[in-house]
């Protein structure tokens, strides 16, 4: 009995305090009705409109209140300190240094020789370097300009050699193509001059300038 009288007790006194706790959390309000706000007859046509002097929603800044964040908003931001100065981030040369210039030292010339210096050594190879056959050394450069693919068009040629001097004659069709010879036979083996007779003569319809004067 003592229990259940104790129960009945408290369900009357918070019964009795409901209406005060209600008022203070959702305004005021009456027992045995469902739970909702109760809005005041000023502001029942208002509820949900922008009245247009909101600034923000937190904190309802001024009208001539500075805009955004400052220094003390971002009092308590954890990199407030290191966003007040700029960091020094090292450039990625930082360190590098260029080569060493080592042309100085490259192919440089022997110096003179002093009155007690011993010669220079002279190299000569030890063996005899084999000779080719004029003839045949004629034959094989006038077959290697005649076959070769770089002429522009069909010419005639003729080699000759004299001791280490080669001399062409001939018709070529332009006259790149008679330097093209005298390159081609100044690579060979032996051959230490080139006497460059050839004479340009253009093929018909080329349209070419008048043959020019082969070189003395």
């Amino acid at each position: 009995m003592v229990l259940t009288r104790s129960i009945f007790a408290a369900v009357l006194i918070a019964a009795a305090i409901t209406g005060t706790a209600d008022a203070q959390l959702f305004g005021s309000r009456s027992t045995g009705q469902p739970l909702q706000r109760r809005v005041g007859p000023a502001r029942s046509g208002q509820v949900g409109e922008v009245q247009g002097n909101e600034r923000f929603l937190r904190g309802n800044r001024g009208r001539r209140e500075f805009v955004g964040s400052d220094e003390r908003s971002l009092g308590g931001f954890v990199g407030s300190e290191q966003a007040r100065t700029s960091g020094n981030v090292p450039s990625s040369t930082t360190g590098l240094r260029p080569p060493p210039d080592r042309s100085s030292t490259l192919n440089r010339p022997i110096p003179p020789l002093g009155a007690r210096d011993p010669y220079h050594p002279r190299l000569t190879i030890g063996f005899q370097a084999p000779s080719d056959n004029v003839t045949d050394l004629e034959r094989r450069l006038a077959a290697q300009l005649a076959e070769s693919p770089r002429f522009a068009g069909a010419g005639r040629f003729e080699v000759s050699v004299e001791g280490r001097t080669a001399i062409l004659r001939g018709e070529v069709a332009a006259a790149k193509d008679r330097d093209l010879a005298e390159l081609v036979v100044r690579f060979e083996p032996g051959i230490s001059d080139v006497r460059n007779e050839l004479a340009v003569v253009p093929s018909p319809g080329s349209g070419a300038a008048p043959p020019a004067a082969a070189r003395p």
